[in-house]
């Protein structure tokens, strides 16, 4: 419960970086969002920006949770 929690939080995060709300900075930004909030819970910040990919970040969650 406590690890789901965390993942959901890094995704909601994640989710706000491909929209560029972490960092004001776009290098920043994208880093962070890759980095430290997508990486760590199996997901790809890149699938969150260009929807309709084949392996959308949410896919990722639900299929790991």
């Amino acid at each position: 419960m406590i690890v789901g929690t965390r993942q959901l939080g890094l995704a909601i995060l994640m989710h706000e970086a491909a929209h560029g709300g972490l960092h004001s900075n776009k290098a920043v930004n994208e880093w962070v969002g890759q980095w430290l909030c997508a990486v760590p819970v199996g997901a790809d910040l890149a699938g969150e920006l260009w929807p309709g990919q084949p392996r959308r970040p949410a896919t990722v969650l639900v299929k790991v949770l």
